[in-house]
Parts: C-alpha cells; sequence; structure tokens
C-alpha cells in the first residue's frame, strides 16, 4: 500500500494505512492513501463494493479524520500479478 503524508497531516496516512492492514479480507496491496487535513484519499483497486465501502467505514470512524475521498475502482476478475 503506498502512502503520501502532506505536512501537518500528522501522520494520518501512516494511521490510515496501519487501520487497513488489519483488515486481512483487504488486499492492501492494491491501495494508495493521501491524506491531507483531515481529509484522506483512497485510490486503488478492490473486488467487490462491499470491500470497497467496508474500507472506507474504518477510516471514517479513526480519530482526526474529517472526511474521506473514495477513489477506488472495483475490479471483480483481478489480473494475477505473479
Amino acid at each position: 500500500m503506498r502512502q503520501n503524508a502532506n505536512p501537518g497531516s500528522g501522520g494520518m496516512a501512516a494511521e490510515v494505512t496501519d487501520a487497513i492492514r488489519c483488515i486481512t479480507t483487504i488486499p492492501t496491496e492494491s491501495l494508495s492513501i493521501k491524506a491531507q487535513g483531515g481529509w484522506v484519499f483512497l485510490c486503488g483497486e478492490l473486488q467487490s463494493r462491499h470491500q470497497k465501502e467496508f474500507v472506507e467505514e474504518v477510516v471514517r470512524h479513526l480519530d482526526g479524520v474529517k472526511g474521506v475521498t473514495n477513489l477506488i475502482a472495483i475490479d471483480p476478475h483481478p489480473v494475477s500479478r505473479n
């Protein structure tokens, strides 16, 4: 998972990344996180709308998060990356 925190974000991108990594059913390697001024931007691809919504819900409840922009795309048939 890639993360990008702007100065003043207080490590929020790292906190978001840690929270999502705790969810073992979410493949984090295809996500990227950016945090700016309490706003979190989620990008990447997941396999289902449920996963996308679940990640957003987890992030919304973290301390300091003012809002979430969920730009995660749904790809129900991911290509194997072997």
